[in-house]
């Protein structure tokens, strides 16, 4: 992993405190933790918050580690998608939240790191992964899929005609 440092910058964080509306003894999940400043503004927010945080990026929750420190015994991260979010409260013994955050989109940690493949700005192996312990690059992806892999896939990102027939001939193009 790169040796650069994971900085982050909430968005919006006036935004996300005024519709969230955290309050004393409230349990909120974080489903896009990533560099937990979302986090850090909720637990500081009210008092004796609890905040379950999960992110699929074995960095992000390094990171939300070092920096959510000060709550440890407010705070359970988890090594999980925000789809996997009911599966985690149930194993927590949590039967419902106060509130629920998803930062939706990719890291500027992501993007800034060269060895994680998504950026144009730097010359590095292709590789997208969210989690890069799971799966295949996006490399190993147009590298070795069929034609009709790469439409299928392409054509599962989107939900217009207009859209969807220009991913078929995109990856004809890639092809």
């Amino acid at each position: 992993m790169s040796t650069e440092i994971f900085s982050h910058q909430s968005v919006m964080p006036d935004e996300v405190l005024h519709w969230l509306k955290p309050q004393q003894g409230g349990v909120y999940l974080d489903g896009t933790l990533g560099g937990a400043g979302h986090s850090r503004l909720i637990l500081e927010s009210a008092e004796a918050i609890r905040l379950i945080g999960l992110d699929r990026d074995p960095a992000a929750l390094q990171k939300a580690e070092q920096v959510l420190e000060p709550y440890a015994k407010q705070v359970s991260l988890h090594h999980a998608t925000f789809d996997q979010a009911a599966d985690v409260l149930a194993q927590l013994g949590i039967p419902a939240i106060d509130g629920m955050l998803l930062d939706l989109g990719v890291s500027s940690h992501q993007l800034d790191t060269a060895e994680r493949g998504f950026s144009f700005r730097q010359d590095a192996p292709l590789d997208m992964r969210m989690n890069p312990l799971a799966g295949g690059t996006a490399a190993d992806l147009v590298n070795q899929a069929e034609e009709s892999e790469l439409v299928r896939v392409f054509l599962s990102m989107v939900k217009s005609v207009t859209v969807a027939e220009s991913c078929e001939q995109f990856s004809n193009s890639v092809i």
